[in-house]
């Protein structure tokens, strides 16, 4: 015959595992609702940016008959740093960012977001990848335009503090 403990155990070891798997998956499930700090700081500055080469005021060639812009073509006449600050005047935007056409090696133009920021950030972002720190975060991009006809390289970088 068989004791009355040993059927007690019998019953008791598969309730506590359903009850421990019951408990982590609340747990994970709970975590999983309470954390919600995603990071879109570099989203947020590459939408930014392509704003200015798919906006009629940014830096593409645009038709004015056919109201087209062609996005992959960058007229050098837009390309300067007054157009990048009318484009990109968001009121609350915390970011600097310098885009630089370069053909051959050698830079042809420079244009800036925030020149004075970007100039002071660029320090601070070498300092806090260097010592690991949480300063200011750059998000370089590298694209391959036709700048006056030409291919050429827009080296874009976006200062962001974290």
């Amino acid at each position: 015959m068989v004791s009355l403990s040993f059927k007690a155990i019998m019953w008791l070891v598969p309730d506590a595992l359903f009850l421990i798997v019951v408990l982590v998956a609340n747990t994970g499930i709970i975590i999983a609702f309470i954390v919600t700090t995603v990071d879109v700081s570099e989203a947020e500055a590459n939408i930014a940016l392509e704003r200015l080469y798919f906006s009629p005021t940014g830096f593409s060639e645009r038709d004015d008959d056919l109201q087209r812009v062609y996005s992959g073509k960058i007229d050098s006449a837009n390309f300067d740093t007054t157009k990048t600050e009318d484009v990109l005047n968001y009121k609350n935007t915390v970011m600097s960012a310098r885009l630089r056409a370069i053909e051959e090696e050698t830079v042809k133009k420079d244009a800036y977001l925030k020149k004075k920021k970007y100039d002071t950030w660029a320090v601070f972002a070498v300092i806090s990848d260097d010592v690991g720190g949480r300063g200011i975060e750059h998000y370089p991009v590298l694209k391959q335009v036709s700048y006056d006809n030409k291919p050429v390289k827009i080296e874009q970088v976006v200062l962001m503090p974290r």
